[in-house]
C-alpha cells in the first residue's frame, strides 16, 4: 500500500490489480496490468506512481485510472519486488 496524491493505493498481489481507496468498505480497481501475474510495491519518483511486478520485472507508471504505461524492465532481472528511491 502507499499514499499518492492524499489517496490510498493497494495491490491485489495475484491478478495484477491495483486498487484506490473511495470510502467506508470501497476500493475502486485502478488498473489490471497486462502480463502481469503478481505486484508487488509502489514508488513515487519524480511526483509520479510506480508499481513493480513479476514474473516480467516490468515497472508501470500510473497515468490516471485504468491506464498504466510500462516503464521498461530493470536489467534482466524476474521480479522487481519492493521499489526503492534514494
Amino acid at each position: 500500500m502507499t499514499v499518492f496524491r492524499g489517496e490510498l493505493f493497494g495491490t491485489g498481489f495475484n491478478a495484477g490489480e491495483v486498487y484506490r481507496y473511495v470510502g467506508g468498505r470501497e476500493w475502486k480497481t485502478v488498473g489490471v496490468l497486462p502480463e502481469t501475474t503478481q505486484t508487488y510495491g509502489f514508488a513515487i519518483y519524480g511526483g509520479e506512481l510506480y508499481v513493480s511486478t513479476w514474473p516480467t520485472a516490468i515497472v508501470y507508471r500510473y497515468v490516471k485510472d485504468g491506464e498504466w504505461e510500462p516503464c521498461g524492465r530493470p536489467g534482466m532481472e524476474l521480479e522487481s519486488m519492493p521499489l526503492a528511491i534514494e
